[in-house]
């Protein structure tokens, strides 16, 4: 998979990349993009369908995306959607090619996304979903857990306290139980509420306004409600001091 070798800069070791947005490619590229890229990366419960990704991201009022793109090849992606008037900001996924791990390519794709989204919507809260090492210990494709932790909490993450379980994202996938909420952002004290009205968001946007009456959602929500985003965060080491969530 590679893409047109233009609009090309220098990074800090001299290795010619740049840094665009997924509209810029063609549908062509997308697709292998999320052939070649994502869909090994994630579990296929924790992905989006192509048709939504080139909905989201390459069609009106794309939404904010980052493509890491080194002498032709694609070596990073990261995706991300606004809910709550912009309010609260999603990280939904942020790849590196396994080939390419460990070379500073997903810290640039981090503080390309952190500059994009402060940029658009100024003081808004940012989270992640992220795998409870517990539940979900990892692959050589999707990687390590604890090392996305760490990852994370060097870039200033820090963890939210909730049990938290990801949406149905396409139907028929089911929920993704076992995961972890981030803070990535260090902005000022949020609204009361806002984590729950973000989730009550995300999850009508999956699944609809029947997900609310789902008793599992609503013990999600009720929890949320006593969230509060500055209290009631720890720092990414300390994951293990956080419930697992199996609830579905």
């Amino acid at each position: 998979m590679s893409f047109p070798d233009n609009s090309m800069r220098a990074d800090a070791d001299g290795d010619p990349s740049d840094i665009r947005p997924l509209a810029a490619l063609t549908t062509a590229e997308i697709i292998a993009l999320y052939d070649d890229l994502l869909r090994p990366s994630f579990r296929p419960e924790e992905l989006v369908s192509i048709g939504d990704v080139l909905r989201l991201y390459a069609g009106e009022d794309p939404a904010p995306s980052g493509v890491l793109v080194r002498d032709g090849r694609p070596l990073g992606v990261h995706l991300c959607e606004a809910y709550v008037d912009g309010r609260v900001l999603l990280l939904t996924h942020l790849a590196v090619s396994p080939d390419a791990r460990g070379g500073g390519i997903g810290s640039q794709l981090l503080d390309h996304a952190a500059r994009q989204l402060e940029a658009t919507w100024p003081g808004a809260v940012v989270l992640a979903e992220v795998d409870d090492p517990r539940v979900w210990p990892g692959t050589e494709a999707t990687g390590d857990p604890v090392a996305r932790l760490q990852f994370y909490g060097r870039h200033g993450a820090r963890l939210v306290r909730l049990s938290y379980v990801m949406p149905e994202l396409q139907p028929g996938a089911g929920r993704v139980a076992g995961m972890f909420l981030l803070r990535l952002d260090r902005h000022g004290r949020p609204a009361p509420g806002l984590l729950c009205s973000f989730l009550a968001e995300y999850y009508t946007t999956c699944e609809g306004t029947d997900a609310l009456v789902d008793p599992a959602v609503r013990a999600v929500l009720e929890a949320a409600a006593d969230v509060d985003l500055d209290r009631d965060l720890l720092p990414t080491t300390d994951w293990g001091l956080l419930p697992v969530a199996t609830s579905r």
